[in-house]
């Protein structure tokens, strides 16, 4: 049995991601060609725009402008999310009778709170039979956003959720 995976190495979430325009290009199926036929290899207009950057570079070196643009784009805004202490937001569901529907909406709800990366903690708390479940999630983090609470609010069409801080004591 071969050894566990590592974790993921340090800033990974902060690397750069392919944007749908690579995903578009490497789904692309791989040219046929005849046994005899010369392979040449596609003209790719994205390559011919950094040439041609790349040149305009070398001609202006000493020009402070000549730098190059980042190829990275950060994936959340590290500044914006320290600037206030950790905070929990927990949502509050209902159930609608539909089962399945319930584990769909649950689903989308966790994937869309995973999806802003931040230090901010949640939580489902679930109403059922007259019962009250917290389901925590100790080990995933969020960051609460007006994005994500815009989102939430389309997702389940009414403002159900709670925002605190996280207090130390």
């Amino acid at each position: 049995m071969p050894p566990p995976p590592e974790n993921f190495p340090d800033g990974w979430e902060t690397e750069w991601q392919p944007s749908f325009d690579d995903a578009v290009i490497a789904s692309k199926p791989e040219p046929k060609f005849k046994k005899n036929e010369e392979v040449t290899p596609p003209l790719v207009t994205r390559a011919v725009a950094v040439l041609a950057h790349v040149e305009e570079l070398n001609q202006a070196e000493d020009r402070s402008e000549a730098l190059a643009p980042s190829l990275y784009v950060p994936l959340a805004k590290e500044n914006k999310d320290k600037d206030h202490p950790p905070r929990q937001i927990t949502v509050i569901l209902r159930p609608t009778g539909d089962k399945e529907r319930d584990k769909r909406r649950i689903k989308t709800l966790y994937g869309t709170l995973i999806s802003y990366h931040g230090r901010d903690k949640f939580s489902f708390q679930i109403f059922e039979n007259g019962k009250g479940h917290l389901i925590d999630f100790p080990n995933d983090t969020t960051r609460i956003c007006p994005e994500l609470l815009e989102r939430l609010k389309k997702l389940m069409r009414e403002e159900t959720w709670r925002v605190e801080e996280i207090t130390f004591q």
